[in-house]
C-alpha cells in the first residue's frame, strides 16, 4: 500500500479501517462498567491504562498490562469492537464525547 502523502515529504499514517465512535465516561466506575459489559458479551477489547503513558515502547506496555488482572487495571480508556448491537449494550448510558 502506498503511503498517504500531501505535497510535504513526510507520509501520513494510514486510514483507520473501521468506523470509530468516541464516548465519554464521567467516572472510572462508568468505564469499568462498560469494560465488564463488553467482556460479558465476548466483544474484542483494547485497554489504555494510566501506566501506559509512562512507558517508552511496546514491550513496556505489554509488561504493564500483564501485571494486573482485569479488575485491577487502572483504566483511562478502552476500545470495544464487535457487532453494533452488542457494543451499544456494552457502552450502555455513556454519551458521545463532545
Amino acid at each position: 500500500m502506498a503511503p498517504h502523502r500531501s505535497v510535504h515529504p513526510e507520509p501520513y499514517l494510514p486510514f483507520i479501517k473501521h468506523p470509530i465512535l468516541v464516548y465519554g465516561a464521567d467516572s472510572e466506575d462508568q468505564l469499568k462498567r462498560a469494560f465488564a459489559r463488553a467482556s460479558k458479551r465476548e466483544l474484542k477489547i483494547g485497554v489504555y491504562t494510566r501506566e501506559l503513558f509512562a512507558t517508552k515502547n511496546e514491550e513496556g506496555n505489554l509488561a504493564e498490562i500483564a501485571k494486573n488482572g482485569d479488575d485491577e487495571l487502572d483504566l483511562v480508556g478502552i476500545i470495544i469492537y464487535g457487532e453494533n448491537r452488542k457494543v451499544d449494550k456494552a457502552v450502555g448510558k455513556l454519551k458521545f464525547h463532545s
